[in-house]
């Protein structure tokens, strides 16, 4: 009985040893080169040039959580900085700069949910310009309830 415990209890070390080893093999030259160049446009803020180059370390590799983890975290901070920008240009009613930012961010992180919410409220604002009357601002569903509780409160304080 003893030894059976004492034996189950070196095979589930074993077993967890395995597990958590680290994969020495798994990890490339030409990947980390790649990871290595991506670190360094990222500390210079050339994300775009980043992301290619850590888009190339995961091509070398594609199980290596490293080279994952850096793509990933890239390809979410270009999205953030193109919704960024794209809220920006939405903002000074440049409409179709803006969709194309949206557009670029979601290329850059499929996952987000922002960028195609962005990207179908900007093609409706685009399509409500196309009714309006030139020169009318076209305003976001946000600035549109903002406005509308504005002009409540000003209903109700009076003159």
């Amino acid at each position: 009985m003893k030894l059976s415990n004492t034996l189950r209890s070196a095979v589930a070390l074993v077993c967890a040893y395995v597990l958590i080893m680290p994969q020495i093999d798994a990890r490339t030259k030409q990947g980390d080169k790649f990871l290595k160049l991506g670190a360094k446009a990222e500390s210079e803020h050339k994300y775009d040039q980043a992301l290619a180059y850590y888009d190339q370390a995961v091509d070398t590799d594609h199980d290596e959580p490293s080279y994952i983890m850096a793509d990933q975290r890239m390809r979410v901070k270009v999205a953030d900085i193109r919704i960024a920008e794209g809220r920006r240009l939405q903002h000074e009613q440049k409409l179709d700069e803006a969709l194309l930012a949206f557009q670029r961010a979601f290329l850059a992180d499929p996952s987000s949910e922002i960028a195609l919410q962005e990207v179908r409220q900007t093609t409706a604002m685009l399509r409500e310009r196309a009714a309006a009357p030139a020169g009318t601002p076209i305003l976001t569903p946000a600035e549109k309830a903002r406005q509308e509780m504005e002009q409540r409160i000003n209903s109700l304080e009076g003159p």
